[in-house]
């Protein structure tokens, strides 16, 4: 008789199946962790604009919002009722806006006319 007779093939099956089946959930693990870890940094996130709102929280603590593409979008915030002033973020490097850049026409070029 040999150990274990079928059960033992049913077995080593079943155990392929869960192997593989963890180690594509790992696979699918490592790369979420490494898409999170290697995303965005967060200094980079918050300032990503050239004006920041600096607003009086209270008892001498001020807080900095660097947010803003113009002056009038931080004074709406800082006016809104938040007391504060707007000035430039120190720390922006003059990243431009995310998007589709706009077509430039071409100057002083003519098309032949037949």
């Amino acid at each position: 008789m040999v150990s274990g007779g079928p059960l033992r093939c049913l077995w080593q099956g079943v155990s392929l199946q869960l192997e593989a089946a963890m180690r594509r959930f790992l696979l699918a693990l490592a790369a979420l962790t490494a898409s999170i870890l290697l995303g965005t940094k967060p200094s980079q996130a918050y300032n990503d604009a050239p004006w920041c709102a600096v607003e009086n929280t209270g008892e001498g603590s001020v807080r900095e919002i660097c947010e803003f593409w113009s002056i009038e979008a931080c004074q709406r915030e800082v006016i809104s009722g938040n007391r504060g002033t707007c000035g430039v973020n120190p720390y922006w490097t003059g990243a431009q806006r995310k998007g589709r850049p706009a077509k430039r026409k071409a100057v002083g070029k003519r098309q032949r006319q037949r």
